[in-house]
């Protein structure tokens, strides 16, 4: 019997050791989501469903919505939001992460992560800003990174002001 025009001895029974894959994220192959779609401005979102499983090294440009299980390495240039029920084992590097599922990882953000009430996040993190919100799970390390805004120091008190004090705790008198 032939499938497309194919003799059953010519398909490949075993493609043998898995290989990486190369996911096609242009817009046509990608959910695009944006406030206006397809307006100025609109960000490209690639999303993995529930059913999907990937192994291997990930490129995203845009943003990645990821509700099944990835395994090896996430580079994005936007935000990466695991989705609640998702299963991450990665590392993962973006300019925002954002965690409602399990998440196994060391990750880099240029500018934040993020761990909502139903994430769990074991692994090492470096983020200018690192949000956990109530009831979310963090085991691991985290190093601040990146720009810190400027804090000015506290002015100098005046001598004097500080005699005034010095002299009001003395003169307090004792219980």
């Amino acid at each position: 019997m032939s499938l497309f025009g194919r003799k059953n001895e010519d398909r490949r029974k075993d493609s043998g050791p898995s290989r990486d894959i190369l996911l096609d994220t242009t817009p046509a192959a990608a959910t695009v989501s944006a406030p206006e779609a397809g307006g100025e401005g609109a960000e490209q979102e690639t999303q993995l469903g529930r059913d999907c499983r990937i192994f291997g090294k990930l490129g995203i440009g845009g943003n990645f919505r990821i509700a099944g299980v990835v395994e090896g390495e996430i580079d994005g240039d936007g935000v990466v939001s695991v989705q609640a029920g998702a299963v991450v084992n990665a590392r993962i590097r973006a300019r925002i992460v954002l965690i409602d599922g399990e998440v196994t990882a060391d990750i880099e953000a240029s500018e934040r992560v993020e761990i909502g009430r139903s994430g769990r996040l074991r692994g090492n993190v470096a983020a200018a800003a690192l949000v956990v919100h109530e009831g979310a799970w963090f085991e691991g390390n985290c190093s601040m990174t990146g720009s810190r805004p400027a804090v000015a120091p506290a002015p100098a008190a005046d001598p004097v002001e500080k005699a005034v004090v010095a002299a009001k705790l003395t003169a307090l008198p004792a219980r």
